[in-house]
């Protein structure tokens, strides 16, 4: 019987919790602080004065799209991870293109690699 009064006591005078935002908005939210912070960092180191050369080309293109998708759905799946009732397939969107952006990246080194020769890696 003293388990069923602690629990009357316990019930009593709740209210009722608001629910989390959808990881979508919540991204929202991250992405609405963390944009300006990233401008302002960027505005105070100044842009790579070849930067229009670089988007020329499709590597570099790859290889940035590869890095900000990863970044953006990682924060995604690390945001539903949290949530209980977010299926689990979520937590791996962020696998596609982070092997996407290390896939231009080895292919960059191995370009290097090639071109300079072992003497590379002293």
């Amino acid at each position: 019987m003293e388990t069923e009064r602690l629990i009357e006591q316990l019930s009593t005078g709740l209210t009722p919790v608001r629910p989390l935002p959808s990881p979508a908005r919540r991204l929202a939210g991250w992405l609405a602080a963390s944009v300006p912070a990233l401008v302002v960092v960027t505005l105070g180191f100044g842009l790579r004065p070849n930067l229009g050369g670089l988007f020329a080309s499709p590597g570099f293109v790859l290889e940035l799209a590869g890095a900000l998708l990863t970044g953006l759905l990682g924060g995604y799946a690390a945001l539903c991870a949290v949530v209980p009732d977010q299926p689990a397939w979520k937590l791996w969107l962020p696998v596609a293109p982070m092997l996407l952006w290390l896939g231009t990246l080895g292919q960059q080194c191995l370009e290097v690699a090639l071109r300079i020769g072992p003497d590379g890696l002293r």
